[in-house]
């Protein structure tokens, strides 16, 4: 009976790190469309729906103009800003539908170098998982 008990503790430590890989792919795999925009001002109009607004025609406005990389509106699922209000500087999660349309934005980054002076002071990375960031 020890010889089972050891073998099933073993079968249960294989299971838990297939569950934590699993978990991790599932992640990657929903982040994959998904960039952030660090150092970006919040606007300060009242209304969470009118930041909201702001935030994404910033991020057209972006794509349009400084990256030349046409990106339409329905291209985008969905533009958030990531933490709390408090915060001084909240990152933006842009999420698109497809991953061509992340990748053609992520193509041409090395156009902000050339870009107009709002464009500059920013940075724009992949969002990556708690596992690849560390």
């Amino acid at each position: 009976l020890s010889h089972v008990n050891v073998e099933m503790q073993a079968m249960r430590l294989v299971l838990d790190e297939t569950k934590r890989h699993i978990t991790e792919e599932f992640d990657k795999t929903n982040r994959c469309n998904n960039i952030v925009i660090y150092s970006v001002s919040e606007s300060k109009v009242e209304g969470h729906n009118q930041r909201m607004k702001d935030d994404r025609d910033f991020c057209q406005s972006l794509f349009a103009e400084a990256l030349q990389n046409y990106s339409r509106t329905c291209d985008l699922r969905r533009v958030v800003r990531l933490g709390k209000t408090m915060d001084s500087v909240r990152p933006i999660l842009v999420e698109f539908k497809t991953p061509i349309a992340k990748n053609l934005i992520m193509e041409s980054l090395s156009k902000l170098k050339t870009a107009l002076e709002k464009f500059k002071n920013f940075s724009i990375k992949h969002y990556f998982t708690n596992v690849e960031r560390e």
